[in-house]
Parts: C-alpha cells; sequence; structure tokens
C-alpha cells in the first residue's frame, strides 16, 4: 500500500509539473507589450488599430502552432487585462466578457 501511495504521489507532481509552459511568462510580456501599442495607437485610425489588432493574433497563433494552450491563455489573458485596466471600451468591444 505504501508503494501505491508513493506511486501515486509521483504521478501526481508530474502531472502538476505539466500544467505548466515555459512560454507562459513570455506570453504575457508580448501581450502587455502589444495592447500598450493598441491603447496607444489613434482610435479614428481603423487601419492602424486592425493591424495591432493582427499582430497581437499572429503572436498569439505562433503559441498555438507549437501546441501550447497555456502559453495561448496567458497571452490572452495578460492582453485583454490589460485593455480592462487602460481602455474599458476597447476591452469591451474586442475581449470576451469575464
Amino acid at each position: 500500500m505504501k508503494k501505491f501511495s508513493l506511486i501515486l504521489l509521483i504521478i501526481i507532481a508530474l502531472a502538476s509539473c505539466a500544467k505548466h509552459s515555459k512560454f507562459e511568462k513570455e506570453a504575457s510580456r508580448k501581450a502587455v507589450e502589444i495592447a500598450q501599442t493598441l491603447v496607444a495607437t489613434d482610435h479614428s485610425d481603423t487601419l492602424a488599430m486592425q493591424n495591432v489588432i493582427l499582430q497581437a493574433e499572429a503572436v498569439a497563433s505562433e503559441y498555438a502552432l507549437i501546441n501550447d494552450s497555456l502559453a495561448v491563455e496567458a497571452f490572452h489573458s495578460s492582453f485583454c487585462s490589460y485593455l480592462r485596466d487602460n481602455d474599458p471600451q476597447l476591452a469591451n468591444e474586442i475581449c470576451d466578457p469575464i
């Protein structure tokens, strides 16, 4: 029974380690940088706004292409969080409601 408990603990520990991505922090940092650019962009220049949004989608897609859903989620979360804090109206237009 002790061996089973030890093996179970090891499996749980390994599974919890798999819930992290080495790209999460990078994705969050890039998301904030792009969100800052979006907030600073002249909102009446719809082409410039669209280009920044496409840049955000391209970066998120890079993480999706390497099957890192945690980094994709970190990117989306950080991006929308920054927008909610700094431009709530824009966040309401392009981010899912909380």
